[in-house]
């Protein structure tokens, strides 16, 4: 893996190049990240604490749905009253076929009025987004994985210092794309077949498909170029690597997110194995998969089924089969997750464990920052105005407010932030001008608050 060539000649995007050449096509807000650097998952222990809720199960196979878990609605899902344990998504009788959901595309409702509430929140969550922009990393002291989630933060916007923390801003995806190193590692290499891959290991793709998949999140156009050396490529050439490195009984969360979003769901491929895949087939083998234990919780593996289904239904396909299972079993983690959600507005410490309120704050921005980025990929625009949504909003965004200081792990703040910034995107931005610049982008220096309190962020 350490076939790294030269990067000699290799010229990313500057700061205030315009971006519109890097950009796909708009879709919903809608993609996932990652934490573990140098494996792919992270025990999260077996049992929860005597009491807590029951997390939920896999649905039943394919056609043994009953029809009330097969929903057409983009976000809908069921009142967190309905407990996993009484909606396992159990067959109802004998083989009897669930009927097929269709989305028939429409134009959607203009979204209500913003609330006194949800104005004061989206100064605070602009705030934050504001101050920690201004907080680069640099190409000197982040590594590539650490460059990855930086960049994911705030997508297509987000900047690296070339050299140290004084240094040029580039953005973040053109510094990866073409290969430039960060803390003296380079994250792409061409194997002796002539191409492009991504590396795996410490400091580098903590997962298969990560970078991909993190791309995919920045809405990355499949047509952007790559550059190792004197080679070039595009996505595209990344979009296949991938695909042929789909193998059973693997993790395919980060393949899932990348595939997802840049090609047709009703593609088929082969792998370099000579088996052949679909999505269907991609989404049962994540099904198979367990959450507890999983990257970050099992929020990643949330997110990849709970994009599939919003893709399957943005397209105005049907909702049936793997997807229609897919589809219950995130809505029943939503539920779940609202179950284990602490008074304080933050979400569980412990993951799906079981109910979590630890003090250290550590700990609490990256459990609520990963676990509010997928309920933000995959709730209703009804449901993010929800109260116990906003207080998980309102948590996190104070937490980072009263902390502006403190040293966070790159990878925990980078989620926490995308998790912000789909907020905005979804809730708030619909009500700014149109065409108008990102608000983060207008930067004001943040005040500085302290160290503040453990659990709030308040002094």
């Amino acid at each position: 893996q350490d076939q790294t060539q030269s990067d000699q000649g290799a010229v990313p995007l500057k700061a205030d190049q315009p971006l519109a050449d890097a950009y796909s096509e708009i879709v919903p807000e809608s993609n996932g990240g990652d934490e573990a650097r140098s494996s792919a998952t992270s025990s999260e222990g077996a049992s929860a604490v005597n009491g807590a809720p029951v997390p939920p199960t896999v649905p039943a196979k394919a056609g043994t749905l009953p029809a009330s878990s097969v929903l057409s609605s983009l976000g809908s899902s069921s009142s967190a009253s309905a407990t996993p344990e009484t909606t396992n998504g159990a067959a109802t009788t004998g083989s009897a076929t669930a009927p097929t959901a269709v989305l028939q595309p429409t134009v959607p409702a203009p979204p209500p009025p913003l609330t006194k509430q949800l104005v004061a929140l989206r100064s605070r969550v602009r705030g934050v987004l504001k101050g920690y922009y201004r907080k680069p990393l640099n190409s000197q002291d982040n590594d590539p994985w650490e460059a990855m989630h930086g960049m994911l933060a705030y997508e297509l916007h987000s900047q690296i210092r070339q050299g140290n923390a004084n240094g040029a801003p580039i953005t973040s995806v053109g510094w990866l794309c073409y290969n430039k190193p960060c803390k003296g590692q380079t994250l792409l290499y061409v194997n002796p077949a002539g191409e492009v891959r991504a590396k795996y290991g410490v400091g580098l793709q903590g997962h298969l498909g990560q970078l991909l998949a993190m791309l995919a999140q920045c809405r990355v156009s499949a047509d952007y170029p790559i550059r190792v050396g004197k080679n070039e490529f595009t996505i595209h050439d990344l979009i296949e690597a991938e695909k042929k490195t789909c193998y059973p009984k693997s993790e395919l969360t980060f393949k899932l997110i990348a595939l997802q979003h840049y090609i047709d769901l009703n593609d088929k491929w082969v792998n370099d194995q000579g088996v052949e895949w679909d999505f269907p087939k991609l989404v049962r083998e994540e099904l198979a998969q367990p959450i507890r234990g999983a990257a970050c919780g099992g929020t990643h593996r949330l997110s990849g089924l709970s994009l599939t289904v919003k893709t399957r239904l943005r397209r105005g396909e049907p909702l049936d089969g793997e997807y229609a299972r897919a589809d219950e079993f995130v809505k029943k983690y939503q539920q779940y997750a609202f179950r284990l959600q602490n008074r304080d507005g933050s979400l569980s410490t412990s993951w799906f464990r079981g109910s979590g309120d630890d003090d250290d704050k550590d700990r609490r921005i990256k459990t609520t920052g990963h676990i509010l980025e997928w309920l933000c990929y995959s709730l209703s625009d009804e449901e993010l105005r929800d109260k116990r949504t906003i207080q998980a909003v309102t948590y996190l965004a104070n937490l980072m407010y009263y902390n502006y200081d403190h040293e966070w792990e790159v990878g925990p703040r980078s989620h926490a932030i995308h998790a912000l910034l789909l907020y905005d995107k979804r809730v708030f931005r619909p009500f700014d001008e149109e065409g108008a610049r990102p608000p983060f982008l207008d930067s004001p220096r943040m005040t500085k608050s302290g160290t503040g309190n453990q659990r709030s962020g308040r002094r």
